[in-house]
This record gives structure tokens, sequence and C-alpha cells, in this order.
């Protein structure tokens, strides 16, 4: 299902954006333009299609590669599985990913392709359990033989919907559509099979074209929490990562409307400062001046916390 004309037409928006992309694997490998990365060498391209062809075991194998792709989005793509799905031998094609290892951990959402109910279904990935969002038809890929043909869409304010075709077809299948903000940026997409050791060499996936717009965050980092570590410490979390050298920038910290720090020490996400002089009781501190790893600075704000000396009671205190 070679989509000739639309796929030239987008070799001029690859060359203007990295945002948008396409493979149909004419090129005979799955290396460059773009470049896929995973177990690469359980794949293969053959008859301009990406093959699977792993081992005669029962695995999971994936490929991935770069994308950013986000808001007022598509994603279409043609799988082709030469046996009936299961729940022991089914294709995911991930979407949205933040994690290039489509088998561990991750944040973002994949189109299931099989599985029990033999559908094309959308799911949202928790780092490692999966929840599925739009249930497809079932028994719409209840066949010996499958080719279908994938369409997803997101708007900029997560609505998503779910199409699908046959190539026995002539019209798209609306299979859901559900509104799911969950996760705001992509840095991958990717396919993951997972088959048992008959159905190792029979998976193939063709024509993905990708389209869209990269999250641009204009969020500014904001402190979470803050708390007394110590009797001259002060831990503060913040809601995101924060670039290293506004962090540590001593008048960028107030304690108690007086006294800036003696030593700062970043994290990814947070900061402990040390000072001089014993905390009181209650105490406040005022943030300012601290930006995120994209330049957004904070709204300077302050915050009050308590300091408890948890060393035993003395006679008299």
């Amino acid at each position: 299902m070679k989509a000739t004309g639309i796929l030239i037409s987008l070799l001029l928006v690859w060359q203007a954006g990295f945002s948008q992309w396409y493979d149909n694997f004419s090129d005979g490998d799955f290396i460059t333009n773009p470049s896929w990365n995973g177990n690469a060498t359980d794949f293969l391209v053959e008859n301009n299609e990406l093959k699977l062809n792993a081992p005669a075991v029962s695995a999971i194998s994936y490929l991935s590669t770069n994308s950013d792709v986000l808001n007022s989005a598509s994603w279409q793509f043609t799988v082709r599985m030469e046996f009936n799905p299961s729940s022991n031998n089914y294709a995911k094609v991930y979407l949205i990913a933040d994690n290039s290892d489509l088998t561990g951990s991750l944040n973002g959402y994949f189109v299931k392709l099989g599985n029990t109910e033999d559908e094309v279904s959308l799911y949202r990935q928790d780092g490692l359990v999966a929840v599925e969002i739009i249930n497809g038809i079932d028994s719409r890929l209840d066949l010996s033989s499958v080719e279908v043909s994938v369409l997803v869409t997101r708007s900029a304010t997560g609505t998503w919907s779910l199409s699908s075709i046959l190539v026995s077809e002539t019209e798209w299948v609306a299979e859901g559509s559900v509104v799911d903000d969950t996760y705001k940026s992509s840095a991958y997409f990717g396919v993951s099979c997972t088959y048992t050791s008959t159905r190792s060499t029979k998976f193939y996936f063709d024509d993905f074209i990708v389209t869209g717009d990269p999250y641009v965050d204009t969020d500014s980092p904001e402190v979470d929490t803050v708390y007394a570590g110590s009797s001259t410490g002060i831990q503060v979390q913040f809601n995101e990562e924060i670039d290293s050298e506004s962090v540590t920038v001593f008048s960028n910290y107030l304690l108690n409307e007086q006294y800036q720090p003696i030593q700062v020490t970043p994290a990814d996400s947070s900061v402990e400062l040390t000072f001089d002089n014993q905390l009181p009781v209650i105490n406040s501190i005022t943030v300012k001046g601290v930006r995120d790893l994209v330049g957004n600075e904070m709204t300077e704000a302050s915050f009050r916390f308590y300091y408890i000396d948890e060393s035993p009671a003395l006679a008299g205190d």
C-alpha cells in the first residue's frame, strides 16, 4: 500500500522541519532518513517493507526513532501479520514515548494490533502500566492473515481519534475517540513485536507518515515543597528539572528576609541550601530567578516552613 505521491510531497516537509517525517523503506534499509535503533539484528528491509526477522524463540523485539510530533498531529502506517494475532502474538506502534527502549518503563501512547479481542486499540502507558483509552472494534483482526492501515490524530488539546482500514476495504472505519492530555511531549516513535517461535518472521511494517507540531514548553518552574533537613540546611523541590546555572545563584534565595545561603548544592529538580546561622522554629524562604531547562523563569514566591529540633529534650528546656 505505497502512498507514493503523498510520500514524495512529504519529502519536502522532511527537509523543512524535523517534526514531520515519513519512511516507506524504499531506500532498502532502516539506518538513515530516519535512523531506527533498538533490536536492529532482529529486523531487515525486504521488498520495501520493515520485516521482523528474529530467531525462532518467544520474545519481544523493537525499533524506535526520534520523533517530537505531538500537537495537531497525525500518525499513519500499515501493519501486516501473516497469521491470526493473539494474546501471545501482536504488534504495538508507539506514537509517543519518552524512552527509546520500548520494552522498559516509559510514558507515552501506543496502538496495539491484536491481543485476545483481535482489535485495533489505543493505549496510554504510565511507566510499566498500560491503560486502554480507546477500545477498538472486537474481532476486527480475526483473520488468518492481517493487513491493516491505521490513522491516529491528536488535537492540540488532547483529543485523540483512531481509525483503521483493512486491505479488503474501501472506507476507513472509526475505532473511537477520547480526550487524554496526560503526556505533553514526545521524544520517540517506534514499533514493538511480541511473538512466539513460529511467528518470529511474520511481522511487517510500512508507509509511516507522521505530521504535526512538537510541544513547546512555555510553563515556568514552580516550587513544590520546602523543608528543613537540618538546623542549617533547607531542601527546595521544584516541579521540573532546573537549569544548573540559575539555581546556583546565591542571591536567588533569601531566608527570613535577610540571609542568603553560604552553599548551594543542586540536583535535577531540587536544590539544597546551607546557611551559617541556625534555623528558628518558624521560617520563610523567598525564591526567584530559577529557570527550567528551556529558559522559562519562575515567578518570585515565598514559602513558610518549620524547623523542629528532634534531639532529646533536656531538663529545663
